[in-house]
């Protein structure tokens, strides 16, 4: 499944690009419905957990910066657990202080 992550300001500059696009794994989990013989295999889509973990692979000395940032999907902020669908664009929004 590929997604494209836009990258702003201080992750721009350490990435050296604006833009990224990124192929996630779709993950199956096999559990047990039968205790004798039946499986169930279930495709589980990854989630915006799965793209922060993907990004701090990418980038290790970015870990830090990459939790302490908020995540919209298609222009909406978004929690972690959030699946990701083929084609999302996300953004790394850095956090902001001001005085």
């Amino acid at each position: 499944m590929e997604v494209v992550v836009e990258l702003y300001a201080a992750a721009r500059e350490r990435a050296g690009t604006g833009e990224l696009p990124l192929s996630l794994p779709m993950n199956a989990d096999a559990t047990a419905v039968d205790s004798d013989v039946d499986w169930q295999l279930a495709v589980r889509r990854p989630t915006v957990a799965d793209l922060r973990s993907a990004l701090v692979q990418r980038w290790p000395d970015m870990a830090a910066l990459i939790a302490s940032s908020r995540i919209a999907v298609n222009c909406e902020f978004v929690d972690d657990g959030r699946p990701l669908a083929d084609g999302d664009r996300a953004a790394l929004i850095l956090p902001v202080s001001g005085g």
